[in-house]
């Protein structure tokens, strides 16, 4: 029993510092001085975030404002803009910062304890962040707006969610819809990759956010086995079949971009 606790000790300790080491590993991998300042940045807003989750009558008073709502619902609409307009500015990045971190505030509970899951959460939001700081001045204008597309593609879950909690739509009558569009961006994603000869750490980001993005929602399967049981009131069967979904929209595109690249040769 007492080594159990020590191990329990040990992995919260380690999920303390998860988040501070995605952006350290991050900063070691992309070695851009000029984007030392957003990373540091990031690291603050992590772990405010995290002290702010603790609070639950603070985080209930902003989520119910007005304008943090309104920032919730138009995510992709930011995504999009600050990546495809801000083209890899320091001050478009810095303008991305506050809505990828839904201003230090999450509408859900976060299982602090766990460490997948927190890493994943973070390397979630994170990643369109990443995103923006490799873009350079040689960076291919179909890569730009590819990359802008398909993040906010992914941040476009936020404003299905938001309106299906208010009934404007039914969530899992717009899944095959939003499915649909994610294969296409991810295509558009992988051409503009192969075909501008888009270097790694350009691409990293972006697998960054769907790791993720996955990492997320199977980690809360682990955790809590109703969201895995059809039968539960807690089950979502958009967000379950989306993991597959989006696996296969993601691989197809990358497996024929071998192909070709290899019948090329």
């Amino acid at each position: 029993e007492q080594l159990s606790c020590k191990f329990q000790r040990t992995m919260v300790v380690a999920a303390d510092f998860a988040p501070a080491t995605v952006c350290i590993l991050s900063c070691y991998l992309l070695s851009l001085s000029d984007n030392v300042l957003p990373l540091i940045l990031c690291t603050l807003c992590t772990f405010l975030t995290l002290k702010i989750e603790k609070f639950p009558a603070i985080r209930k008073r902003i989520t119910q404002n007005f304008l943090w709502k309104v920032q919730f619902f138009c995510h992709p609409v930011w995504m999009f803009s600050f990546l495809y307009f801000g083209q890899g500015s320091q001050a478009a990045t810095l303008g991305l910062i506050p809505f990828a971190f839904n201003f230090l505030v999450e509408p859900w509970d976060i299982p602090n304890n766990d460490l997948i899951f927190r890493t994943s959460f973070f390397m979630h939001h994170i990643g369109p962040i990443l995103g923006s700081m490799v873009i350079s001045s040689t960076s291919s204008e179909y890569f730009i707006l590819a990359q802008a597309l398909l993040f906010m593609h992914g941040w476009l879950l936020h404003t299905i969610s938001f309106a299906d909690n208010y009934k404007w739509i039914s969530k899992q009558r717009v899944f095959w819809p939003y499915c649909i569009q994610g294969f296409l961006f991810m295509s558009f994603w992988w051409w503009s990759v192969g075909a501008e000869n888009v270097h790694c750490p350009q691409v990293f980001p972006t697998l960054l956010f769907w790791l993720g993005r996955w990492g997320v929602f199977l980690s809360l399967q682990n955790l809590f086995p109703d969201f895995k049981n059809p039968k539960s009131t807690c089950y979502d069967a958009f967000e379950d079949w989306k993991q597959i979904v989006e696996l296969g929209s993601f691989c197809i595109p990358f497996l024929l971009l071998l192909l070709f690249s290899s019948a090329k040769r």
